[in-house]
């Protein structure tokens, strides 16, 4: 968990995933509350357990704390947590990193937006994660297929000019997934409150969206 307290339990739960139930397995791997031996410790474990996938992430903060700080003796961003794998363990792990189509949470403004120079910001700060040795990009959860692409599209431009990630390799390297923000979000619950308080109406409604954010996404990938 993001404090620490359920770390066996995720390791458990990744083992059994990839060795019993036979599912190519990535395991979270957070910086909260975490000392460098004790992910030392924790990458050991994992590698024991045949485990050759990690996200890489600094992690929220712990459970009743409003904001984030790094533990002592530990690192204080996912950047650093991915040099110090690829330095003890070379290519052995999978390594994969956070994007944010809308800048991080942390960086989300008045009004649920970023400033440009704050998303230009996170962008550079996305680079240095995959230079340093991150191959798949995980990306926070979006309602707005525009939003991705035009991730995906300044995700290109920033290869162009400092050899950030080969174009051949961008379409597979978004995934998205839960998590908590920002405009967007508020978008898809002012559609939503179209349908509100009918259950079905409601749950028609997200169907939907997901079916053309999917559709907008999959359209683009075929063009290149």
């Amino acid at each position: 968990g993001a404090g620490g307290t359920t770390a066996e339990l995720t390791l458990d739960m990744a083992s059994r995933m990839q060795n019993e139930v036979c599912v190519e397995t990535m395991m979270h791997l957070t910086c909260t509350n975490m000392k460098v031996d004790m992910i030392k410790h924790a990458l050991a474990s994992v590698k024991e357990q045949g485990l050759m996938n990690i996200l890489a992430l600094r992690g929220d903060p712990p459970k009743g704390e409003e904001n984030w700080t790094a533990a002592v003796g530990g690192f204080s961003c996912a950047l650093d947590l991915i040099k110090y794998i690829r330095q003890e363990h070379g290519d052995y792990f999978g390594l994969a990193c956070a994007g944010y189509p809308e800048a991080h949470p942390d960086a989300i403004g008045e009004g649920g937006v970023a400033t440009a120079e704050a998303y230009a910001k996170d962008l550079a700060y996305l680079k240095e994660k995959c230079d340093a040795g991150a191959q798949v990009i995980v990306t926070q959860l979006f309602y707005d297929a525009d939003v991705f692409l035009q991730f995906v599209d300044d995700c290109r431009i920033a290869d162009n000019k400092h050899k950030f990630l080969k174009k051949s390799d961008i379409d597979r390297l978004f995934i998205a997934v839960d998590t908590k923000t920002a405009m967007t979000q508020q978008k898809a619950q002012e559609n939503a409150g179209l349908v509100k308080g009918k259950k079905q109406g409601f749950d028609q409604h997200h169907d939907d969206l997901k079916k053309k954010v999917l559709h907008r996404v999959e359209e683009r990938a075929q063009r290149g």
